[in-house]
């Protein structure tokens, strides 16, 4: 699939992490907490690559209290939900 999108134009990346070191705004659109959670925070994820002040929308199904910690800590790296 990524070969794919490459050679329609797009610009692949490897990782969350690549990705988000290259983007001023990221969108995750997942299934649930435990997607979210390795996509922004888990191993080579996006937050901690992406500059201050940087966006992130993130799309899933979760629950209200897991949905304000996640602003929460994206506010705390210096990037904006």
């Amino acid at each position: 699939v990524l070969q794919a999108f490459v050679a329609e134009g797009g610009v692949g990346c490897a990782t969350p992490a690549e990705l988000g070191a290259q983007c001023e705004v990221v969108v995750t659109l997942v299934v649930n907490a435990a997607q979210t959670e390795a996509v922004l925070f888990g191993e080579q994820g996006a937050v901690p690559a992406m500059k201050p002040g940087a966006v992130v929308i993130s799309s899933a199904t979760v629950a209200p209290d897991f949905a304000i910690d996640l602003g929460k800590r994206i506010e705390a790296a210096g990037l904006q939900m």
